[in-house]
């Protein structure tokens, strides 16, 4: 870029203190070809200017020098920023997640960190960060994912058919055009929740997008009627395993040391009964595959009530 005279000059350094970025006197004054007295009249020049802007906007916005960083950078104070508290936590739980390529995640990291305010706490935030992105393992299938999530919740906002060509689990190819409803995230994976065009039991089907091998998005449009409309909060509370299948209502007990491993597991499971530490508790989930074998997974603290001959292990 080409910067000549005194505006091309503030508008670059105008940029700069917008994108977090710190400005060093010397630096600037060598890179741009002025004198150092230049690039403090400039300073002046912009800190008015983000005073007057802070004025009429209810805010405060101005100009600070770092002595630690020896240089200027853009300070705010409203409230809809976030703070680097807010940002460490964002970054934790995505890394944590571990749901997207390094070559996706760690711009958006990036990204975020940028927005804390000021760059002395950017650098904090990398510092803080700097060990669970050099230990950060990147999903096995290696699919990137920005773009197909966005292009499948355009669809799902404005209602068009989607036809696919999906991997299932047992390796064959299948290809369905579907009714896109939602998108889902649980343990590692995004998952698409879909109606199978002309399935009239209308039972959600679940797709994990990793697996989906490709995808168009058809100029159709698929009618979701009021009263038959898809609840996606409702839905999601009862699809904690990413199994598709009816909806099915649940009694069992529970023996283990709390029963807040089965409620925030189980967003819709209810305490009935509480006797000598064993919980009852009754749920509703779509399907039992996924929900079996997360009994399994609790070796024997629960049992589950069957309709014809009582509890079963």
């Amino acid at each position: 870029m080409i910067i000549k005279g005194k505006n091309d000059r503030i508008l670059y350094l105008h940029q700069k203190l917008t994108s977090n970025s710190l400005i060093h006197i010397a630096r600037e004054a060598k890179n741009l070809n002025v004198s150092e007295r230049s690039i403090h009249r400039d300073i002046s020049t912009l800190r008015n200017f983000f005073h007057n802007l802070g004025v009429e906007n209810g805010g405060e916005i101005e100009i600070v020098y770092d002595k630690r960083l020896h240089g200027y950078y853009l300070k705010t104070e409203e409230e809809d920023w976030f703070t680097e508290k807010e940002i460490f936590v964002i970054c934790k739980i995505l890394l944590e997640s571990r749901s997207l390529k390094r070559s996706e995640m760690f711009p958006l990291i990036d990204k975020l960190m940028k927005k804390s305010g000021e760059p002395c706490k950017e650098s904090i935030l990398r510092n803080l960060l700097a060990n669970a992105k050099f230990h950060y393992i990147e999903p096995r299938h290696g699919v990137a994912m920005t773009d197909t999530l966005w292009e499948i919740g355009r669809a799902v906002r404005v209602k068009r058919e989607i036809e696919l060509e999906y991997m299932a689990p047992d390796g064959k190819l299948v290809k369905q055009a579907v009714e896109p409803m939602s998108i889902a995230f649980s343990e590692f994976y995004f998952y698409l929740i879909a109606f199978v065009k002309g399935n009239k039991k209308k039972i959600p089907e679940i797709y994990r997008i990793d697996r989906i091998c490709s995808m168009k998005v058809l100029s159709s449009h698929f009618k979701a009627p009021y009263k038959d409309r898809f609840e996606e909060g409702e839905f999601r509370k009862r699809i904690q395993f990413m199994y598709g299948g009816e909806l099915q209502k649940l009694i069992f007990q529970y023996s283990g040391e709390s029963a807040d491993v089965v409620l925030d597991r189980l967003p819709t499971a209810e305490i009935i009964d509480e006797r000598k530490g064993i919980y009852t508790i009754k749920a509703e989930v779509y399907g039992n595959i996924g929900f079996e074998m997360w009994v399994r997974s609790q070796g024997g603290k629960i049992k589950v009530f069957d309709k014809d001959s009582g509890l079963y292990g």
